[in-house]
């Protein structure tokens, strides 16, 4: 059995997958009542405290966390987690294995997302291929030649961090570093540019019939406009077979998709290129990880 944690920005999601890849256990908490100092004794405690975990911890052969973050080369220390601060410059595999005394794997949460959706796809017929997953932040994975990338130095695929200008106006992230993608092109943009606002909607309804409201169509046009960049570029630079679009803020209700797949298709270099390149959007929903953690236990270890 695997046990896996994707712990998000805003979510930390729990589950525990079989050797038939059967999901036998599924959960959902709020990151800030699980991460919180000190954090690998509060982590370990949360683990140690759900029932089913505890019914079927000696069938757990494997322990995968998936964090948004930079980890470095051993895949346990977390370098840059900007959007879940309190992990950062923590021993995470380290510390965990210590206190729950089993096998510990860390790796970036889109990742691993990229991997789930990857393991019900056709491999020959989808050798390269991009997942971008819009959540808080935006994440990427990439698979290349049917192996997950992750980069000389591991930190490859940081989509969000993209960076969109040379000269003007400049915006700090919070990786520290200036003008990032994800600024102007994820969840926490759409959320910030509503309460800087005096209207009353929800980050959650932004899509809603947006066209009609001159404010909240300046938002949704100018996040298009950067994710649209982001998209190009990478689409230019990898040709990859295959798109795939998840993560909460593309489920949100009345998310244009249609316009995100335009967006996707309006700068292939020669018209032929359409009918070698498709764009999905993810199918596994907020379990990805978990089919993702057993791909790369069976296939990466």
């Amino acid at each position: 059995m695997v046990l896996a944690l994707d712990i998000g920005g805003t979510h930390v999601r729990t589950g525990i997958m079989d050797k038939e890849n059967r999901v036998i256990f599924f959960n959902s908490r709020y990151t800030k009542d699980i991460v919180k100092e000190p954090v690998l004794e509060n982590l370990s405690r949360y683990i140690a405290g759900i029932p089913e975990i505890v019914k079927n911890w000696k069938r757990i052969k494997k322990v995968v966390l998936g964090i948004p973050s930079i980890i470095d080369d051993d895949n346990d220390s977390v370098l840059s987690t900007p959007n879940v601060p309190l992990l950062q410059n923590i021993k995470l595999k380290t510390g965990l294995k210590k206190l729950l005394k089993k096998d510990i794997t860390i790796l970036n949460d889109v990742n691993l997302s990229t991997l789930g959706e990857y393991s019900i796809l056709d491999h020959e017929l989808f050798p390269h291929v991009v997942g971008i997953y819009i959540g808080t932040g935006i994440g990427c994975g990439i698979i290349i030649n049917k192996r997950l990338y992750t980069g000389g130095s591991n930190l490859a695929a940081e989509y969000g961090h993209i960076p969109t200008r040379i000269r003007g106006r400049s915006e700090q992230c919070g990786c520290g570093l200036y003008n990032c993608l994800e600024l102007n092109a994820s969840g926490n943009f759409l959320a910030r540019s509503l309460a800087g606002s005096d209207r009353k909607y929800h980050v959650t309804e932004i899509f809603i019939d947006y066209e009609s409201d001159p404010l909240r169509k300046k938002i949704v046009d100018t996040f298009f406009d950067y994710l649209a960049f982001g998209l190009h570029t990478l689409i230019t630079i990898l040709n990859p077979d295959l798109l795939i679009m998840g993560g909460g803020v593309i489920n949100m209700d009345h998310f244009p998709r249609e316009r995100l797949i335009s967006s996707a298709y309006s700068r292939l270099r020669h018209p032929s290129l359409k009918n070698k390149f498709q764009v999905k959007f993810a199918e596994l929903g907020e379990k990805a990880f978990l089919y993702g953690s057993k791909e790369y236990f069976n296939n990466y270890q």
